[in-house]
């Protein structure tokens, strides 16, 4: 489909769309979601991708349009909300996306229960609980609950097991805990230690160390060295956990910054977490094809599982500067709504531009810092999209492979016989679409007659867009075996490539070991392809190659620790 029959089916398909406030979403010719957006005006955003602009996002989308559905609203607001919540639940390919293998960690302390304990968890959900957060490694949150446990003696047993004791566990005994299970202490104790480490998590860990300190003076007075002692090495870890979050002001304030840096067609975000005026954490999101909206996309759907500080500074990205203050005021009702849907609460959030030198200070760091990683991770796209291309001229492929799948069989003497599909979009894994399966129709060992029902039973999935390279596990056997599927299934166009292992080649006069390189079968094609040793081309398929050869073992090795328990 060219552009001028896109522009025209496109024309002809919103003339009848609603002029409100709503979602619309972009769909192929197999009817997969590869765009979402929200409008004030629906019929007047439509159109705007029909106008004669040259623009990026018009001139990268529209080729790919087939049909555009809609979602009414009622408010713009709520636009906002359901565009995140269909991104995170249909992951288009050309909408922003946080893709994260995991959420970042937070700190909760289940004030609700009538013995409160600290958690670490990557989701803000629960009702009632107070969470501290985000912080940039597990480990750092691990080690400060385990720290809050020991040291403001907070039990670490699940609410099952502290029910079921008659007796104190180990903790108890090694004085990191008082034992609430069996009333060695009473509720209200409990919670003065509970709320001191709370004070200390909120950054005041000041006035604990000065009582620590007046009660070790005390025991001291008294003679009571050992319990001085202890006293005085728990002031020591607090010292060290505190210096471990770099204070950037004074004002005990909890604040995101979030910086953007762009260079089309290009983006980054950069997010500092400030907590009680000390950065607790940073991360950072690139996206490859940046469109105009993103910049609020982002924002929406990195709150919908983030907690919500009270203030957010944003660099003003906007010509017009009262066009910026209508989106900051729009993004502030957005994210109540979001905070009172996470955990229950609807505190005030307050979203502008750095005001002061402190805050310019933390945004111009935050956005030093958006640069970098910014050429960090460019150079690293360009170097996998100069990989893929090599795949494509090696494997005379008529487009560029940005989705690969590969098929792995795995099985031990036959029995347990399961296989792995793995995925990679754009050279890096896809695990949302990894997929396993276990053989039913083939008895005994035949991986010939395995591989063609594992692909037959994937191209009867139309919900799946079609890969643009297949890689299969093996050799020429295999390869012909994928062709006959691909035949049978009407998919004959979709390329197909066996890859077969390095070799050790036998020559027992040599001193050293020699290996042959790996070979790729082409259809048609006697001599297999190599690629040079060095090559981001081959570092990529070996990658996709040992993935789905770990996917599928551990898949095996899975039934068959169930099959010997049963």
């Amino acid at each position: 489909m060219n552009m001028k029959t896109s522009h025209k089916k496109l024309k002809e398909s919103i003339k009848d769309f609603p002029v409100q406030c709503g979602v619309y979403l972009m769909k192929d010719i197999n009817s997969h979601i590869i765009y979402i957006g929200k409008a004030r005006n629906l019929k007047s955003r439509v159109q705007s991708y029909c106008s004669n602009d040259k623009s990026f996002k018009n001139t990268f989308l529209i080729p790919r349009i087939h049909n555009i559905d809609y979602i009414l609203t009622d408010t713009e607001v709520e636009a906002y909300l359901l565009e995140a919540s269909l991104v995170k639940k249909h992951k288009p390919r050309y909408n922003v996306r946080l893709k994260d293998d995991k959420s970042y960690p937070y700190i909760r302390c289940s004030i609700e229960e009538s013995f409160p304990r600290f958690y670490m968890e990557r989701k803000v959900k629960k009702k009632g609980s107070l969470y501290f957060g985000p912080y940039t490694e597990a480990f750092f949150a691990r080690r400060m609950v385990r720290f809050l446990n020991e040291q403001f003696k907070i039990r670490d047993c699940s609410n099952h097991f502290m029910k079921g004791r008659d007796k104190p566990c180990l903790t108890y005994h090694i004085g990191f805990c008082t034992a609430p299970c069996v009333d060695k202490v009473n509720k209200e104790d409990y919670l003065q230690q509970v709320k001191k480490s709370l004070v200390f998590l909120k950054g005041k860990g000041q006035s604990v160390l000065k009582e620590m300190e007046r009660q070790m003076q005390k025991l001291s007075a008294e003679e009571r060295f050992e319990e001085a002692a202890r006293i005085r090495d728990r002031m020591k870890a607090i010292e060290f956990c505190r210096e471990k979050q770099s204070v950037v002001t004074q004002k005990q304030k909890n604040l995101d910054v979030i910086a953007f840096y762009n260079k089309k067609p290009a983006a980054l975000f950069q997010i500092l977490n400030i907590r009680a005026g000390a950065v607790v954490g940073h991360r950072f999101h690139y996206e490859s094809h940046f469109f105009s909206d993103y910049f609020c996309s982002f924002i929406t759907q990195y709150y919908m599982d983030n907690l919500v500080p009270d203030l957010i500074l944003l660099s003003n990205e906007f010509s017009n500067k009262q066009e910026g203050h209508v989106l900051f005021s729009t993004l502030e009702k957005i994210l109540c709504r979001a905070q009172e849907k996470l955990n229950g609460t609807r505190s005030k959030v307050c979203i502008r531009e750095p005001r002061g030198s402190v805050e310019k200070k933390l945004m111009e760091m935050a956005f030093k810092n958006a640069q970098s990683h910014f050429e960090e991770q460019h150079f690293k796209k360009q170097t996998l999209v100069q990989g893929l291309e090599m795949i494509q001229r090696k494997f005379h492929l008529k487009k560029l492979p940005e989705r690969i799948e590969c098929f792995d069989v795995s099985h031990f003497q036959g029995k347990d016989q399961v296989a792995s599909q793995v995925v990679f979009e754009e050279a890096v894994p896809k695990k949302e679409d990894y997929r396993k399966y276990k053989i039913k129709m083939v008895k005994g060992v035949d991986d010939f007659a395995s591989l063609k029902e594992v692909l037959d039973r994937r191209f009867k999935h139309s919900e799946y867009p079609d890969p643009h390279l297949l890689v299969v596990d093996g050799g020429k056997g295999q390869l012909q075996k994928a062709l006959l599927v691909l035949k049978e299934v009407g998919k004959e166009e979709i390329p197909v490539v066996a890859m077969a292992k390095a070799r050790v080649k036998s020559d027992f006069a040599s001193k050293e070991i020699n290996t042959s390189k790996e070979r790729f079968f082409l259809p048609g094609r006697k001599n297999p392809v190599v690629f040079p040793a060095d090559s981001e081309a081959l570092r990529i398929l070996m990658h996709l190659r040992d993935e789905a050869h770990r996917f599928a073992i551990t898949y095996h090795r899975r039934l068959a620790q169930k099959s010997v328990l049963t």
